[in-house]
């Protein structure tokens, strides 16, 4: 009697573990994702536009990778001889944060559209992780992988990494970048942000004679210091999250010409030209 007591209790304790590893995780998580698509109203209220729920829910169940502290440097030079032509060197760095107990991978990768208003070229990919990293200069860029997407779009690849789990709690800095040159006919240009990212900062070396802008707007001014014989930079900070899709826009206007028209950058919009995009 006592063997066939001890045989049914392991059995049920055999049956116990295995509940518990399988579903009471599933009820756990699904619970976290119910709780994680109403909370949200209790935060913000019930007024908005389905629209812009939809968009809250997804960041908060679905982003498990965020973007951080985004410089964005751009380098500002007239074209001698050139009207309304300019050279921009562009720099875009990203810091990747983690906010899942796991592990997720990441791939930076960057394409090239061309467009009527400008002429862009990257030249320069590179990651930095805690375990490595990975640099192709211009003369390397052909050795970086390339992938085609169904559009007929090509992308230039970064090596796959697989960012740790709450990375920046533990002190594991994940860094990506990229370098371009744009030869510009128009009097803008702009970043789009292609996954949420939180907190930027704009860097602008232009001739001391032209009068910029930017958009969105800052919380405070620009700003400005000299760079050399009649040059100067213009730093503005953002400390908003900024979502998938939108983007900072910076217009230029040399201080003795009529102002630029600022409506024409947000047409563009769809046409990213060359910049910096992402694919987890």
């Amino acid at each position: 009697m006592f063997v066939e007591l001890f045989r049914s209790a392991g059995e049920a304790v055999f049956i116990a573990a295995i509940l518990g590893v399988t579903v009471d995780t599933y009820i756990k998580r699904h619970t976290y994702r119910e709780i994680s698509l109403d909370v949200f109203k209790f935060l913000i209220g019930y007024a908005l536009p389905d629209e812009f729920k939809h968009r809250i829910r997804d960041m908060v169940t679905y982003s498990d990778l965020l973007r951080r502290d985004c410089s964005i440097s751009w380098e500002l030079h007239p074209v001698d001889g050139q009207q309304d032509s300019f050279k921009l060197d562009c720099k875009i760095i990203y810091k990747l944060q983690n906010i899942s107990p796991r592990r997720v991978p990441y791939q930076f990768r960057t394409r090239r559209s061309a467009a009527e208003h400008q002429e862009t070229r990257l030249t320069r990919l590179w990651g930095t992780f805690p375990d490595f990293g990975y640099e192709y200069p211009e003369e390397r860029l052909a050795e970086a992988a390339v992938e085609t997407d169904v559009a007929g779009g090509s992308w230039i690849l970064g090596k796959k990494v697989l960012v740790d789990g709450e990375n920046v709690r533990h002190g594991l800095e994940f860094e990506v970048g990229a370098d371009y040159e744009s030869t510009l006919r128009r009097q803008f240009d702009y970043h789009v942000f292609v996954k949420p990212t939180l907190g930027a900062t704009v860097v602008v070396e232009h001739p001391k004679n032209f009068s910029l802008s930017l958009s969105p707007r800052t919380e405070g001014p620009a700003k400005v210091a000299p760079a050399g014989p009649g040059r100067e930079t213009s730093t503005w900070k953002y400390s908003r999250l900024f979502f998938s899709d939108d983007a900072i826009f910076v217009e230029w206007t040399p201080k003795d010409d009529a102002p630029s028209a600022g409506g024409d950058a947000s047409k563009l919009l769809k046409d990213k030209g060359q910049t910096a995009e992402e694919k987890d």
